[in-house]
């Protein structure tokens, strides 16, 4: 029964039920055959997580939905054929990651200061929060990628990448082994003067694919674009 000793479920149990639900989503739609269904209708979804922040806007479940579903929706249906338009969905995507993640006090703080505070700040977060340190890591990179220009980008980096190997420390096999393709792609994808490594992100490849990451489409187009 859904429904017990007469009593429906509270608001907030059913707002926590949709945000629960983010993940089955968006596995559903990588296995979805025709790419138009899910093209069609994941707008209406990101306006429902949108109403549903805006409702409640400390809801970190929600918030790394929201993170989720406008990044997925970015890469796969926007940034090919209109990147302006893709860096501000990713960026909305990581400001509701970043609003995800400040369920730990003083995370903005943190995240804006020094490099070795950001990455002990980062030690207060447990294999609970991986999809919020996952799907944010994931907007914030893409968005990186699409505003190499800008000096508040490239200050990123370092950042975004202790915060990818604490996503690996605390669960590497989260979505298949995505955080080995998140870290995979980051390594790849700079130069070798900045910190780029060909070798380790083979090695990420290999892991993120022995955990599962065979079964994703992007993987292997991942695979393909930068080895």
């Amino acid at each position: 029964l859904l429904v017990s000793g007469g009593c429906a479920p509270t608001k907030p149990a059913r707002v926590s039920a949709v945000a629960y639900t983010a993940e089955d989503v968006f596995i559903a739609a990588s296995k979805q055959s025709d790419p138009t269904i899910v093209r069609a209708g994941t707008p209406a979804y990101l306006m429902l997580v949108d109403g549903l922040i805006e409702a409640y806007p400390d809801n970190s479940d929600l918030l790394t939905a929201g993170c989720q579903a406008y990044t997925a929706y970015a890469s796969s249906f926007v940034e090919d054929t209109d990147p302006d338009k893709a860096a501000a969905l990713y960026a909305k995507a990581k400001d509701y990651g970043f609003r995800a993640l400040s369920r730990k006090q003083d995370f903005q703080q943190a995240v804006t200061g020094q490099l070795d505070d950001f990455v002990a700040f980062l030690k207060q977060y447990t294999k609970e929060d991986v999809p919020s340190l996952f799907w944010t890591a994931s907007a914030w990179g893409k968005w990186i990628s699409l505003n190499v220009d800008s000096v508040e980008a490239v200050a990123d980096m370092a950042v975004l990448e202790a915060t990818i190997q604490r996503t690996l420390e605390l669960d590497d096999s989260f979505y298949y082994g995505s955080p080995h393709l998140l870290m995979a792609v980051y390594l790849a994808a700079r130069p070798e003067i900045i910190g780029g490594n060909l070798n380790k992100a083979k090695e990420h490849f290999d892991k993120a694919f022995s955990l599962g990451a065979d079964k994703l489409l992007s993987a292997e187009v991942l695979f393909a674009r930068y080895y």
